[in-house]
């Protein structure tokens, strides 16, 4: 179940950066015509929104939760280890 969770979140922020990055390469592209620059912007404002939900969703996940704990014991016995 675990696992199912984060392959869907990956594949979900896989898919906004690569949006993104489609969105930012099109506009170094050249001038777009001003009937583009209203739904453009507005895409803009909907993949940061949806990458802000997404970002929340996974940090609030049972397995980002899971991850982040090991990393801290992780951290601090390094730094026991390292200091001591």
């Amino acid at each position: 179940m675990a696992s199912r969770e984060r392959d869907r979140s990956k594949r979900s922020g896989s898919r906004s950066r690569k949006a993104v990055g489609q969105l930012g390469s099109s506009r170094s592209s050249g001038p777009h015509p001003e009937q583009l620059r209203g739904p453009l912007l507005w895409l803009e404002q909907e993949l940061e929104r949806i990458d802000t939900d997404l970002t929340t969703a996974m940090q609030q996940s049972p397995v980002w939760r899971e991850k982040e704990d090991v990393l801290r014991r992780a951290c601090q016995v390094f730094c026991v280890t390292d200091c001591g």
